[in-house]
């Protein structure tokens, strides 16, 4: 119950792009072949969910830099959304220059690191600050709040992460 009510906060103080890059990395739903599936929630757009989980692709290696994503059309079906919509999300990836299209050759992921690390510090900066807001609004000061983060950044190194 804590957790739904933290996770609910926390998606209240992120903005719509970092909310939905937040629900994609936390998502855990798998399709029957093992596809992660597109779950879209209310409350915000779904061209800038689609615009997140393409995001996320590329941020995880995914989709490398240079390499072609999806077509409109196999994005559209995979996401069970409408080809208009993918092609808004898309053009949302183009004007922050992380994706851009060659002609009739489909849609590329940049190749320029600094445009990447860029857009993801700044996708990190987002869900941090989101963070920071809703543990803010359960009570917590900064030093107990990096106490928290301290300790689950220990114990996920002691799992073998290394986050």
């Amino acid at each position: 119950m804590f957790f739904y009510y933290f996770h609910e906060k926390l998606l209240s103080s992120l903005d719509n792009t970092a909310a939905a890059m937040y629900n994609c990395i936390t998502e855990t739903e798998q399709k029957e072949d093992n596809v992660m599936a597109w779950n879209f929630f209310g409350g915000m757009p779904i061209y800038i969910q689609i615009a997140a989980r393409i995001r996320l692709k590329i941020f995880s290696g995914e989709y490398p830099e240079g390499s072609k994503i999806p077509s409109v059309r196999d994005i559209a079906s995979e996401a069970s959304a409408n080809p208009n919509t993918v092609v808004k999300a898309l053009s949302m990836l183009c004007d922050e220059g992380i994706i851009y299209p060659k002609s009739t050759a489909g849609n590329f992921v940049t190749e320029d690191k600094g445009i990447l690390d860029a857009a993801r510090e700044a996708e990190a900066v987002r869900i941090t600050e989101g963070y920071a807001n809703a543990i803010a609004q359960l009570g917590f000061d900064r030093e107990k709040t990096e106490a928290l983060l301290e300790k689950y950044l220990r114990k996920d190194e002691a799992n073998g992460n290394n986050t």
